[in-house]
């Protein structure tokens, strides 16, 4: 099953994080980061796409490497805060793969915290 389709199946209460222009393994460790911190799916984005999808995917967090945000930082905040998300920026330093993944569940644990609403 697509991951559009799982969508549909799903609702629109799933939460996403989308990841910008990270390479494979980034993006791997992030999927088992999203899943155990928040239950969320990953989207991948290109550079060219992610104000669109952060708009149409309403992430609660968007990750990028420190090399990329550094690109455009003013630009970055707009969108993330425009979308209600926040940038993880993975640190451009060397991580193993375990390091790694436990920066990103923490992370995307205390983002998620921090965008889910008050309980009643």
């Amino acid at each position: 099953m697509s991951e559009g389709r799982a969508t549909q199946l799903i609702g629109s209460d799933v939460p996403y994080v989308v990841t910008a222009g990270c390479d494979e393994r980034v993006v791997r460790l992030c999927r088992f980061a999203a899943a155990t911190a928040a239950n969320a799916l990953v989207y991948e984005a290109t550079m060219a796409e992610i104000t669109s999808v952060a708009v149409s995917r309403r992430p609660f967090a968007i990750v990028m490497s420190e090399h990329l945000y550094a690109f455009d930082p003013t630009e970055f905040d707009a969108l993330a805060r425009d979308v209600r998300a926040h940038i993880c920026r993975v640190p451009d330093e060397p991580l193993g793969d375990e390091e790694l993944q436990l920066w990103l569940v923490n992370v995307l644990r205390e983002a998620r915290a921090q965008t889910s609403p008050a309980p009643d």
